[in-house]
């Protein structure tokens, strides 16, 4: 498994500066856990500077935001209070189960993305 770094995303971008490149998406495992959208302090110990120098080589950065959550994940126990994730079929309402849905060989819970206080919440904890 490529684990993802600082380092490694610097090298990647330095290595493509004799192309015509615009953006640069850091996709899977920046963060602690899925559903979580700050960066790993392991593998990221400045991010901030970290997208300054590729804002200075004229890159775009964006990062991969899951819809999902992993079990132990801090967005999953919120989300389950607010009854944000999409509800097992097979429970009420008033007292949805979350539903689970299977992603990278591990169970995973998916935010309902229909209702404007799921949009505000997942906005939120992105922009934070």
């Amino acid at each position: 498994m490529i684990v993802v770094s600082c380092t490694k995303v610097l090298r990647v971008a330095l290595m493509h500066l004799r192309y015509i490149c615009s953006q640069l998406e850091i996709d899977d495992r920046y963060a602690t856990c899925y559903g979580q959208f700050d960066f790993d302090v392991e593998k990221f110990p400045n991010a901030s500077q970290m997208v300054r120098r590729l804002h200075d080589r004229g890159f775009r950065v964006t990062t991969w935001i899951t819809p999902f959550s992993n079990f132990g994940c801090p967005p999953t126990a919120e989300g389950a209070a607010k009854m944000f994730w999409i509800a097992n079929s097979s429970s009420p309402k008033t007292h949805a189960v979350p539903a689970l849905t299977q992603w990278c060989a591990a169970l995973k819970r998916s935010v309902f993305f229909i209702a404007t206080f799921e949009k505000h919440w997942l906005t939120n904890i992105t922009s934070s």
